[in-house]
């Protein structure tokens, strides 16, 4: 492929990947938590809910995430706590019980 053809691809691309965050993020992240929540999906597919919503940092799925920190795949569980750390900005790692305690006192107003 040409240079300049290579180039033209590649700024839109960029464009598309650009709109679709921002209406992602217009949106909101519901559809996504379905997903991420839906243990009868692939998890290629629950793993890349929860990369999605690490990128929108919507605080709604807070919540979602640490239970996800239980998914029976553990590709599924790191990026769900690279997500809760992105949206959070705290760093448990995939400790339930630690990122259980931190939304209770979070609920709690602390």
């Amino acid at each position: 492929m040409k240079p300049r053809r290579c180039e033209k691809l590649l700024q839109r691309r960029s464009r598309i990947f650009s709109s679709g965050k921002k209406a992602m993020q217009q949106i909101g992240c519901p559809e996504l938590i379905v997903v991420l929540q839906d243990q009868r999906k692939d998890p290629e597919v629950r793993k890349n809910a929860a990369k999605a919503l690490g990128k929108i940092k919507d605080p709604r799925a807070v919540e979602p995430l640490i239970a996800t920190l239980k998914d029976k795949d553990s590709e599924v569980r790191w990026h769900a706590a690279e997500a809760l750390e992105k949206i959070t900005k705290e760093h448990f790692g995939r400790e339930v019980a630690k990122w259980e305690e931190w939304l209770k006192k979070q609920k709690a107003g602390e």
